[in-house]
């Protein structure tokens, strides 16, 4: 869900919302230069609202190590999972080889 919620804020909160300046200052740009402005400013305001600039470091930092703690955990859940999977399958098993000797 976390992940989810991140990629919908980068693509409709960020990227969307910026591209949308981005192409209304360069249909009323009247040179290249004005472009060039304009692609500056969606580049600086892309890098603030995702946090990837020096300011935002600790957030971005903290963000990257609650998802890597949740990823973390959704490893050792599959491994303890598939541990346990192989686990039944030899019970089974032998309770089976137990149940064909008598």
């Amino acid at each position: 869900h976390f992940i989810s919620q991140v990629q919908y804020y980068i693509n409709f909160e960020v990227l969307e919302c910026s591209w949308k300046e981005f192409e209304s200052a360069v249909n009323t740009a009247e040179n290249l230069d004005s472009i060039i402005d304009a692609h500056k400013r969606l580049l600086c305001i892309v890098s603030e609202r995702l946090m990837l600039n020096q300011e935002h470091l600790p957030v971005l930092t903290s963000l990257y190590t609650n998802y890597k703690v949740g990823n973390d955990f959704i490893e050792a859940y599959d491994r303890a999972y598939d541990a346990l999977k192989r686990h039944d399958m030899i019970r089974e098993q032998r309770c089976d080889n137990i149940n064909t000797r008598t």
